[in-house]
């Protein structure tokens, strides 16, 4: 990719809201790493990008969080009512 094309896609990423990370994969795509849901939603709602059909396509295994909660006081608790 050339100089002036990388600068023509940061241009247009900034355009819809600075993503937090873009990456150039060994396979030419693009990983684009949003900060927020919407953000996500609107490059995945997009169909053309520098007049080109574009072809979003969500990470397999990077597009989720997972996260352990720890509190003690939730031992007891039933599940049930940690789900209310």
């Amino acid at each position: 990719m050339s100089r002036k094309f990388l600068f023509a896609i940061f241009k247009v990423l900034q355009g819809i809201e600075k993503p937090k990370l873009v990456k150039k994969m060994r396979s030419g795509d693009l990983l684009v790493e949003t900060k927020s849901s919407i953000q996500s939603n609107s490059y995945l709602s997009a169909k053309t990008f520098l007049d080109s059909p574009l072809l979003v396509i969500p990470h397999k295994s990077l597009n989720s969080s997972r996260g352990v909660i720890s509190e003690p006081g939730l031992l007891r608790t039933s599940e049930g009512k940690i789900l209310e």
